[in-house]
């Protein structure tokens, strides 16, 4: 009986009812090697990206690079030749006549007559419409009419 197998032990077993213990197989080498491969072509990726993304930047920065230069050479000032009227002297100067000065007139500072309406007949009365409606200066009046 020492000499049985595995197969035969387990066949006895199930005759009997009773059950063997068998070790667990765990497959964690396996995992770890497929995650091991998994993380490796994980970075290859990242590492494509990141150089696609440093070639793209280097291209664009290229690309300002010539149109930059090309605006610049575009904008280069060439020198052109002096107009003639460069060489010419200055225009002559404009000498405006002078106007003689007109007599000053002296302002009438009396006062004419009243216009308050006291006097007799309206056809005295030659105060204009504007200065009979002023009755007071005062700047505590309401309304001057």
């Amino acid at each position: 009986m020492g000499n049985d197998t595995d197969d035969e032990k387990m066949a006895r077993a199930r005759q009997l009812g009773t059950t063997v213990g068998v070790a667990p197989s765990f497959r964690s080498a396996e995992r770890a090697e497929k995650r091991r491969e998994f993380n490796k072509k994980l970075e290859e990726k990242q590492q494509a990206l990141e150089a696609e993304r440093i070639e793209s930047e280097m291209r664009t920065k290229e690309e300002e690079e010539a149109a930059i230069k090309e605006l610049r050479k575009n904008l280069y000032v060439k020198a052109n030749p002096v107009p003639s009227f460069y060489k010419e002297g200055p225009p002559p100067k404009f000498v405006p006549k002078k106007i003689p000065l007109t007599r000053a007139k002296s302002p009438k500072l009396t006062r004419g007559r009243s216009c308050d309406g006291a006097h007799g007949s309206p056809a005295e009365d030659k105060c204009s419409p504007s200065r009979r409606a002023r009755r007071s200066i005062t700047p505590n009046s309401v309304s001057n009419k």
